[in-house]
């Protein structure tokens, strides 16, 4: 049913998702027409693809790289007028992606009204002596003004990362990349390739190549697209938010190794999963994803549990409720915080 390699299919994405569990029957029932390769009538893929991603990304561990300091270094890269500004905000992601950035009302670093502790970073991560002048330099102010025109990826990329002196390796110069152009250039590492290989049909991956890397930006184009999200205009948050699921699903899959968060709510499994299948095909306009559910149930919040005000508002726009928003619903709930709900 599932070939290893295949290339981004939303049937076979969502039939590894299911295997993970051990309930590849749902697949069947549920996804697979004709042959295993036609989907269900009714089944509606961007809200299945989107409780895939919203379940794992609430697993994602914000206390070690706080979502906050990045998007807000990522807006001060985006819009740096000069190569001092925005070389101090390339240093303080290297920083951040080293995961020495915390929250810290004591800290001696505020960005955007908050206040972080930041840590010594590993010098192969970022060295003053090695990297600022570089990294601070006009040269490079230059380069990433040319970086943030591509809208593809190529190894030649890497290849300029190495000859400015910084870099050898493959993924803090993808990193690099991403943090001047972040809908082009996906982050990388060991965690998001493993998810994309198991979700592919592959073999969990041993090591991290250049081919890799891109195989795995097609990936994200191709699933970004089903999801709905048009990468020439998404939002930040909304990309880190898809990224935050990957790393949370490839952490999981690493043999030996316990989820990020042991106290942070379950992704959903079958049981939770089929009852999904059965929501997309029941409701009509309205899902859980949609603004006018979310915006609802912080309204009910205020008079009831937070378990009621999910149903209530389930019941007020005709959603088939998962049973995790009924079991977690603080969970949901403070991610659409961090979305900018109630709006």
């Amino acid at each position: 049913m599932i070939e290893e390699g295949q290339a981004y299919d939303f049937t076979h994405f969502v039939g590894r998702y299911l295997i993970m569990f051990g309930r590849e029957r749902i697949f069947q029932e549920k996804v697979s027409g004709v042959g295993g390769t036609e989907l269900k009538r009714g089944i509606n893929r961007m809200s299945l693809l989107l409780k895939i991603v919203d379940s794992w990304a609430v697993r994602f561990d914000d206390s070690k790289y706080p979502r906050d300091f990045y998007l807000q270094m990522l807006a001060s890269i985006s819009t740096a007028p000069e190569s001092g500004e925005m070389g101090q905000s390339v240093i303080r992601m290297l920083q951040w992606k080293d995961g020495k950035v915390r929250l810290d009302p004591n800290g001696n670093t505020t960005i955007n009204g908050l206040r972080y502790a930041i840590g010594r970073t590993k010098p192969n991560t970022y060295n003053p002596k090695v990297h600022d002048p570089v990294l601070l330099s006009n040269h490079f102010f230059g380069w990433a003004q040319e970086v943030k025109k591509r809208r593809d990826f190529s190894p030649d990329l890497l290849e300029q990362i190495s000859r400015l002196g910084l870099y050898n390796s493959l993924v803090i110069p993808v990193f690099l990349l991403h943090i001047l152009n972040p809908r082009i250039f996906p982050i990388f590492d060991q965690h998001v390739e493993r998810a994309r290989r198991f979700l592919m049909g592959g073999g969990l991956n041993t090591g991290l190549t250049v081919d890799d890397y891109a195989q795995y930006t097609q990936f994200w184009s191709e699933l970004l697209s089903d999801i709905g999200v048009k990468i020439a205009t998404a939002e930040y948050a909304r990309i880190k938010h898809i990224d935050e699921a990957l790393w949370a699903m490839g952490k999981h899959l690493l043999k030996g190794k316990r989820p990020v968060n042991p106290t942070s709510p379950r992704p959903p499994e079958p049981a939770d999963f089929k009852e999904d299948f059965n929501a997309t095909v029941s409701s009509g306009r309205f899902t859980t994803s949609s603004p006018e559910f979310k915006n609802a149930v912080f309204k009910y919040c205020g008079s009831m549990t937070q378990s009621a005000a999910m149903k209530h508002a389930a019941k007020e726009f005709g959603i088939a409720l998962p049973r995790s928003y009924l079991i977690y619903p603080g969970s949901h709930i403070n991610r659409w915080r961090r979305q900018g709900f109630p709006k």
